[in-house]
């Protein structure tokens, strides 16, 4: 797909469908280069997957003879010049609430061809692309710290929804010592009774408005889930703790294990209770005890509770700006 129309004076007959096969390893090249992936380990993951499904879709290619395989274009653009891909986006899709969505990623150009509006190109043609086949929300994020690209897209319609932070605790990080006042607080596994109060708990800290990317499915927490044997698996990944102040439940907390970097951390806390304490509490009660080999990871919302983090051993690990843009329903 070539579109041969000006835009923003860009010439964007440079556009097109990205060729899975033609385009991934260029494209892995190109996220690598612009997000610094060098050193992180899912990013490195993620790029190695790239490159071998390329030349996955090649091999059986040649096996039939140069015989077309299927589907080989993917949902995303590059920006193609002069033989070399100067830039690429990505389009995702999800389900959120029985509704097609789609989320916009890896938006990258080459650093030696930026500020000549390339990114700007294959977000709007991205835009025509999904709004021409009916889709009515585009989703993106954006690292916090990178204005230009929130300014970008808020010129383009895009409204900030919400922010959120990844906090990492690294292994072999020592067990902090409850202080005094908080001693006020106990741990316990938690019972097949207090589901109720974490579920609503996590609804507050994980709303559905963006749980739909979130790499874990809330009701895979549901006792009653351990006894269906078509999601037992994930269940058993899971590993569920509760916060006791004066005798009831004030917090939970969520050990997902993962084949990723870092195992994940999911928090529900009493809306009425003093969250920096509870989260504070929980994470130097139980990380000390199983951050030994893995790596932990929570998702929290950006300046909430920030001091119990960093109190309980985490570190900011990325902060990033959740954009949307919602088109009236044809």
């Amino acid at each position: 797909m070539v579109i041969k129309q000006q835009r923003n004076g860009v010439e964007s007959a440079h556009i097109r469908m990205m060729d899975m096969q033609r385009d991934l390893p260029a494209v892995a090249d190109l996220i690598e280069n612009c997000f610094a992936l060098r050193n992180d380990v899912d990013g490195q993951t993620f790029l190695k997957q790239m490159r071998q499904a390329a030349r996955d879709m090649g091999f059986m290619r040649w096996v039939l003879g140069g015989q077309d395989i299927g589907v080989t274009r993917a949902p995303g653009f590059v920006w193609h010049e002069n033989g070399q891909v100067l830039g690429n986006i990505s389009l995702i899709p999800f389900s959120c609430q029985n509704r097609r969505i789609y989320l916009i990623a890896n938006v990258a150009v080459d650093p030696k061809h930026r500020r000549r509006g390339i990114g700007r190109a294959l977000t709007i043609h991205a835009m025509s692309y999904l709004r021409k086949r009916g889709i009515d929300t585009i989703w993106l994020q954006v690292k916090a710290e990178n204005q230009g690209a929130i300014d970008l897209y808020h010129s383009l319609g895009f409204s900030q929804h919400s922010c959120r932070i990844a906090w990492r605790m690294e292994p072999g990080q020592k067990e902090i010592p409850i202080t005094e006042q908080e001693e006020r607080f106990s741990l316990r596994r938690r019972k097949k009774g207090d589901w109720g109060l974490q579920k609503r708990w996590l609804d507050v800290i994980y709303p559905s408005s963006i749980a739909w990317h979130l790499k874990v499915t809330f009701t895979d927490f549901a006792p009653s889930v351990i006894w269906d044997a078509s999601r037992w698996f994930e269940a058993m990944k899971l590993k569920h703790w509760a916060v006791i102040e004066g005798g009831k439940p004030v917090g939970f907390l969520t050990r997902q294990s993962t084949k990723t970097y870092a195992d994940n951390l999911w928090l529900a806390v009493d809306p009425q209770a003093d969250a920096a304490s509870v989260v504070q509490f929980m994470l130097k009660g139980l990380c000390g005890r199983f951050s030994k080999l893995r790596p932990l990871e929570v998702n929290y919302p950006c300046e909430c509770i920030e001091a119990a983090f960093r109190s309980a051993g985490f570190s900011m690990y990325r902060s990033l700006i959740w954009m949307k843009l919602s088109f009236p329903r044809l």
